[in-house]
C-alpha cells in the first residue's frame, strides 16, 4: 500500500476526496501509458523518488516499455504527440 494511502486511511473524508480525483482522472482521454510517461517526468522534474519509481512501475503495467519510461523520465519520447506532451507539461512545471 502507497504511503500517501496510509495517511489518508485514517479519514473517510480525505479518502474520499483522493479516490474521487483519482476517478476524475481515469475519464480523460489522455490514456493511462501517457498519463504515467507525464507522472514520471513531472516526479523526475521534482526530485520526487518515491513517486518516480511508482509510476515507473504503473507506466509498464499500462503498456510502455522500461525505454520508453526511461526517456519519459528525462521528458523526451520517440513519438512526436508523447514528446509534445512531455515538453508542455514540463513547461509548465517549470514556469508555474
Amino acid at each position: 500500500m502507497p504511503n500517501m494511502v496510509r495517511a489518508v486511511v485514517n479519514s473517510p473524508a480525505a479518502l474520499k476526496s483522493m479516490w474521487g480525483s483519482f476517478c476524475a482522472l481515469d475519464k480523460g482521454t489522455l490514456g493511462a501509458k501517457l498519463g504515467e510517461q507525464i507522472a514520471v517526468a513531472i516526479a523526475n522534474r521534482n526530485r520526487c523518488e518515491y513517486c518516480l519509481a511508482a509510476h515507473t512501475v504503473l507506466g509498464q503495467n499500462a503498456g510502455a516499455t522500461a525505454t520508453e519510461m526511461a526517456a519519459a523520465q528525462a521528458g523526451q519520447s520517440g513519438d512526436a504527440k508523447t514528446a509534445a506532451a512531455l515538453t508542455f507539461v514540463l513547461k509548465v512545471v517549470e514556469q508555474r
